[in-house]
C-alpha cells in the first residue's frame, strides 16, 4: 500500500513539473557545463536576482529607448583605455553608472598590476556588454541563450568582460596563455567580490565574466 502510494505521489510530481523535467532532459549538456564551471569557479556564481537587486538599490528606473537621453546625465561614458578596450557592441550603449565605471577602471587597473607582478607581458581586457535600454535587451534575447529578459544590464549597473579574448598591448615580459589570463582575471574579479564592491557570475555559452557593481 505504501508503495503504491508513492508511486501515485511521484506520478503527479513527474505530471506537475513534466515542463521542467523535459528542458533539463533535451538541455542536459548546459546543466553538466554549469556543473563545470561551478566546480572550476565555485564563488563566482552568484545569481541573478542578486544582480537585479543590486542593479535597482542603485538606480530605480531602467533605461529605455525613450527616456535614454533625457536620463544620460546621471552616466559616465565608457571608452577604452590602457588597460581595457570595448568590442563592436550592437545592443550596448558605451555608458555606466559612475559606480559602474569605477568599478570598471579599478579592475582593469588590477589586472595590469597583476601582470606586472607576474613579469607578464602587458595585454588589455575586452568589454563585451554595458548599458543596455529595454528595448535592446529584448532584441537580444532571440539572439543570445545568455541574455535574460530582465537583466541588470538595464539599470546602467552591469558589463562583461570577456575571458577568452585578451589584446596583447606589450612587448617585454613573458607572454602568457589565455587560461592563465582567464585565471588572473577570476582572481581580480574574487578581491572584488570578497569587498563587497561586485556580484560575478562565469558564463560559459557567452565566454564573459557579467559583473554588476554593488
Amino acid at each position: 500500500m505504501i508503495c503504491l502510494i508513492a508511486l501515485i505521489c511521484g506520478g503527479l510530481i513527474a505530471y506537475r513539473y513534466k515542463g521542467v523535467l523535459l528542458y533539463y532532459y533535451h538541455h542536459w549538456d548546459a546543466v553538466e557545463v554549469f556543473v563545470k564551471d561551478y566546480k572550476q569557479y565555485p564563488h563566482l556564481h552568484d545569481v541573478n536576482y542578486k544582480h537585479l537587486r543590486a542593479a535597482r538599490g542603485l538606480n530605480k528606473e531602467v533605461f529605455t529607448d525613450k527616456n535614454f537621453v533625457k536620463r544620460r546625465a546621471k552616466l559616465k561614458e565608457v571608452e577604452g583605455n590602457d588597460d581595457y578596450y570595448l568590442s563592436v557592441m550592437f545592443a550596448s550603449i558605451p555608458y555606466l553608472l559612475p559606480k559602474g565605471k569605477q568599478l570598471l577602471d579599478d579592475i582593469a587597473s588590477d589586472f595590469h598590476q597583476e601582470l606586472k607582478q607576474r613579469k607578464l607581458r602587458d595585454y588589455k581586457i575586452k568589454v563585451t556588454s554595458l548599458l543596455r535600454t529595454v528595448e535592446s535587451q529584448k532584441r537580444l534575447t532571440h539572439r543570445n541563450a545568455n541574455a535574460a529578459t530582465n537583466s541588470a544590464h538595464c539599470y546602467g549597473t552591469t558589463f562583461d568582460i570577456s575571458w577568452s579574448s585578451f589584446l596583447e598591448s606589450g612587448h617585454s615580459g613573458k607572454r602568457a596563455k589565455g587560461v592563465e589570463l582567464k585565471a588572473i582575471l577570476a582572481d581580480v574579479l574574487l578581491r572584488y567580490k570578497k569587498k563587497n564592491r561586485c556580484y560575478v557570475i562565469h558564463e560559459r555559452r557567452q565566454p564573459c565574466f557579467h559583473i554588476t557593481v554593488r
